[in-house]
């Protein structure tokens, strides 16, 4: 996941992933000191593989959380059909 914008405080980000019938969440947890903040945004890629999926199209939803775990599920960065097969690398661009 490409251009993840996030405060420059953040360490990186810990993925999330729940996969059920024909859909895959995607919860994207920040990393770092919660009670630090920066004067500056910066951009993040995320990298992580999905394993255990079989070949197909997914309803794909993404989101942003706070440092503990907790999102909007009205409110996703990404929200898509995706096609999935095996050892084929994906991008997202998130908004």
């Amino acid at each position: 996941m490409t251009d993840l914008q996030a405060n420059c405080a953040v360490n990186g980000f810990s993925p999330q992933v729940h996969a059920q019938d024909g859909e895959i969440r995607i919860v994207l947890i920040p990393l770092g000191d919660s009670t630090i903040e920066a004067d500056c945004m910066c951009n993040y890629n995320v990298s992580f593989n999905l394993s255990n999926l079989f070949s197909g199209t997914y309803h794909v939803m993404v989101y942003r959380s706070d440092f503990s775990g907790k999102y909007d599920s009205a409110k996703p960065c990404y929200e898509g059909n995706m096609s999935f097969v095996p050892n084929k690398n994906m991008e997202i661009e998130l908004k």
